[in-house]
C-alpha cells in the first residue's frame, strides 16, 4: 500500500489521556497517526509503543499548541489527512470564577481550548483529503457551567458553537464535537 492510500490522522494532546488513547485505537486499526503534544519526550515513549502501520511511519511533532506559530509549522511537510482529533485541552482548578480570573492565566485557557482547534484546522486545510473527518473534544461543562473553574465552561461552549459554525461553512467535511 502506497503512503498515498494510509488512513492518516493527526491528534493533538497526544501525549497523555483521551489523545494517548486515540492513538493506541487508530493505530491498531492500521492508521497513520501524527502525535502532536508540546511533550516530546512522552510523545517519543508513545510512538515507540505503537503498532507500526502498512503503509508509512507514524510522525511526531512538538508544539505548544498556544502559539500560533508552532501551529502554523504543522503544516510543513504534513501528509494528506483524513481525520484531525482536536483533543488538546486544559481544565482550570483554580477555584477562581470567571470574573476574578488573571488576564494571562484566561489567555492561556482560551488560546489552547477555543484557538487552537480553530487554527489547527485552518493550518492543516490544504492537505485534508475529500470528507475528512473534524472531531474537537469539548466537555459537558460547555453545555453547563462549571463553577469555580474559571474560563474553562465558556472555552468548551466556545469550542461547541464554533464546532458548528465550521460544520455549517464546510458540508463536505464530517466536523462534530465530542
Amino acid at each position: 500500500m502506497g503512503e498515498h492510500a494510509v488512513r492518516t490522522v493527526l491528534i493533538t494532546g497526544s501525549a497523555s489521556g483521551i489523545g494517548w488513547a486515540a492513538a493506541q485505537r487508530f493505530a491498531a486499526a492500521d492508521w497513520r497517526c501524527v502525535l502532536v503534544d508540546r511533550n516530546g519526550a512522552a510523545l517519543d515513549r508513545l510512538v515507540s509503543g505503537l503498532p507500526a502501520t502498512a503503509g508509512a511511519p507514524h510522525l511526531v511533532r512538538v508544539a505548544d499548541l498556544t502559539q500560533p506559530d508552532q501551529i502554523a509549522a504543522l503544516a510543513l511537510g504534513a501528509p494528506a489527512l483524513d481525520a484531525i482529533i482536536n483533543n488538546a485541552g486544559m481544565s482550570d482548578s483554580s477555584n477562581v470564577p470567571l470574573a476574578e480570573q488573571g488576564a494571562a492565566q484566561l489567555a492561556r485557557l482560551v488560546a489552547l481550548n477555543l484557538d487552537a482547534p480553530a487554527r489547527v484546522y485552518a493550518a492543516l486545510a490544504r492537505v485534508l483529503r475529500p470528507g475528512a473527518r473534524i472531531v474537537n473534544v469539548a466537555s459537558g461543562a460547555g453545555l453547563h457551567a462549571i463553577p469555580w473553574r474559571g474560563a474553562y465552561s465558556p472555552s468548551k461552549a466556545g469550542l461547541i458553537v464554533q464546532t458548528r459554525a465550521l460544520a455549517r461553512a464546510r458540508p463536505e467535511l464530517r466536523v462534530s464535537a465530542l
